[in-house]
């Protein structure tokens, strides 16, 4: 019988992957938290960014590396699809990364509301 696709498994496998990743770096996790929280509140009003920007900024701000290369995704992704659902962002379009770990995928481009 072939695989079949389920929107609400596959949402509930993503985000037990999420939270599985995460597990452990609690230190890393609150840096990355203050890091971001701070980054976004300073962004002007119809500023629009990619969610590897977020990389950026942390490490910017002296963040060490995860113990795993996925909690950078796995912890943008919480903050974007929070600032979402609160209606703090919007995607505005469509962009590429620009990381060379990135290998310049697509990816969907945000922008500030408020």
């Amino acid at each position: 019988m072939p695989d079949q696709f389920n929107l609400f498994e596959s949402r509930i496998k993503r985000d037990s992957g999420i939270e599985i990743v995460l597990t452990g770096s609690e230190l890393w996790k609150n840096n990355y938290k203050d890091i971001i929280s701070k980054w976004f509140s300073l962004l002007p009003i119809g500023y629009e960014f990619v969610g590897e920007r977020l990389r950026a900024e942390a490490l910017a701000n002296g963040i060490e590396h995860p113990h795993h290369h996925n909690c950078w995704g796995a912890a943008a992704s919480g903050f974007i699809r929070g600032w979402l659902k609160e209606n703090r962002i919007v995607v505005s379009g469509v962009g590429q990364t620009t990381s060379v770990k990135s290998h310049a995928h697509s990816v969907r481009v945000y922008k500030k509301l408020f």
